[in-house]
């Protein structure tokens, strides 16, 4: 069975009674039916059981169209995930991994347009290449994408998204597609 990854969000901590078989997605100390210690389980593979696409955006979900995802875990417990991506029924996710994306981005140019579109393209695990003139244009795009992903992500995030990138004065690389940025 083929797994793919998304975007990890967090704790997918649940809490569970191995007494009664109950599960909570919330922090319980213990159980509300038996009385018995919980234990804490963290899950990661799961199953899409079902999905919709929302096209109406929302405070905190301003960017449409997105996804969500009706998954179960092996052992029946279900959540729900939001996601950007499409993901057929059947199919087991693992939330764990990132995506993996084989296309390799090309952009040339470290303006404004450039920056911002290469911070876009690395923090979702695009390889990038941004393509700038000199090596000080190369230094300065570079310290401002990290500064744009550095707002909406943790300092390990963005050392991660970073490795995605590469600022080149040469345009000897082959790109899947390319974006001219000036």
């Amino acid at each position: 069975m083929e797994h793919v990854g998304l975007p990890y969000s967090g704790d997918n901590m649940k809490y569970c009674c191995i007494h009664c078989k109950k599960c909570w997605n919330h922090p319980v100390d213990k159980c509300i039916f038996c009385g018995k210690e919980i234990t804490q389980i963290q899950e990661t593979c799961y199953k899409v059981i079902g999905y919709t696409e929302i096209f109406i955006p929302s405070t905190g979900n301003e960017k449409v169209p997105y996804f969500v995802n009706f998954l179960e875990d092996q052992t029946g417990h279900k959540i729900f995930q939001k996601s950007f991506q499409k993901f057929e029924i059947g199919k087991t996710i693992d939330l764990k991994e990132g995506p993996v994306h084989n296309q390799q981005i090309g952009i040339v140019g470290s303006g404004l347009m450039g920056v911002q579109l290469a911070a876009y393209m690395i923090q979702y695990g695009f390889p990038t290449v941004l393509k700038t003139r000199t090596e000080d244009s190369n230094r300065t795009a570079c310290s401002k994408i990290q500064k744009i992903i550095s707002k909406r992500m943790s300092e390990e995030e963005v050392k991660k998204s970073l490795q995605h990138l590469t600022a080149s004065i040469s345009t000897s690389n082959a790109f899947s597609l390319a974006i001219t940025a000036c």
